[in-house]
């Protein structure tokens, strides 16, 4: 009796260790179930990582990351270890490594077929030595050379060997003009609100859109505001630059790419 009362003992506390719980998600924010479109499972584990695997809301496993620090804000969250994407058959999508949140060593990402796209190391978070990527078939598309997170050298090949025309594996987008010109387009748009006039206020809007393949700014939306009155006109100076402006757009893998983009813009009243 006593050794059946000590083991009882101890699958109680294992329970209690690897204790679970369910978060209902959408994207990678935490959300109200209705208003969900996944789920994730956590689990703590040995040294005190959390394992934090996300569902779709049929149960199919799409991702398995290991975090020191899990919590509601996302950009509170820490990564340590391991992060794994899955295909809806189950094979590799895309393995990245981390250490506190900086992505170090080999990662690879794969074709549905299992053969790697793409592989890359990094050290600290930057892009150290050779990268590489290859077409389904196996054979070397792109090879490109990075020295502490800068692009060095690059060639592009055909599937039969032969060098084409060279593209970066990735780019941001990057307005007409660069940051300057960023910055000289909202100026000219940038008219200070009346009632923050008259109530004597300064302030800042963040806003969040996307520059899509075509290089254009669409979805644009408040994501931060000191005050309301600040939202409609800083909203008014992005559609009138999307208007005017087209971006360089984003680049990924080579291929033009939907980017989110967040600009803040800040109202000071004039000395």
């Amino acid at each position: 009796m006593k050794r059946w009362a000590v083991w009882g003992v101890l699958v109680v506390l294992t329970v209690s260790a690897y204790a679970q719980d369910t978060i209902f998600v959408k994207g990678s924010e935490w959300v109200d179930r209705g208003a969900a479109n996944a789920y994730a499972i956590t689990t703590k584990e040995p040294g005190g990582l959390i394992k934090v695997e996300q569902f779709t809301l049929d149960h199919v496993l799409r991702g398995r990351t290991f975090y020191s620090k899990y919590v509601k804000k996302s950009n509170k969250r820490v990564k340590e270890g391991q992060s794994v994407s899955f295909y809806a058959n189950g094979q590799d999508s895309l393995v990245l490594n981390y250490v506190d949140n900086r992505l170090v060593g080999a990662c690879r990402a794969y074709y549905r077929n299992g053969h790697v796209m793409m592989e890359v190391n990094y050290v600290a978070g930057k892009k150290e030595g050779k990268l590489l990527t290859y077409y389904p078939s196996g054979l070397l598309e792109r090879e490109e050379c990075y020295e502490e997170g800068s692009w060095k050298s690059g060639k592009l090949f055909a599937e039969d060997g032969q060098l084409l025309p060279y593209t970066p594996f990735e780019r941001m987008p990057e307005f007409p003009g660069g940051k300057e010109g960023l910055r000289a387009a909202i100026s000219k748009f940038l008219a200070y609100p009346e009632e923050a006039k008259r109530r004597r206020l300064q302030g800042r809007v963040v806003i969040e859109f996307v520059i899509d393949r075509d290089g254009r700014m669409v979805h644009p939306r408040v994501a931060q505001t000191t005050d309301y009155c600040f939202s409609d006109p800083a909203l008014k100076i992005i559609e009138a630059i999307s208007l005017m402006y087209k971006w360089t757009p984003g680049i990924q893998y080579g291929k033009p790419v939907r980017v989110k983009y967040t600009l803040p813009i800040s109202y000071h009243l004039p000395k």
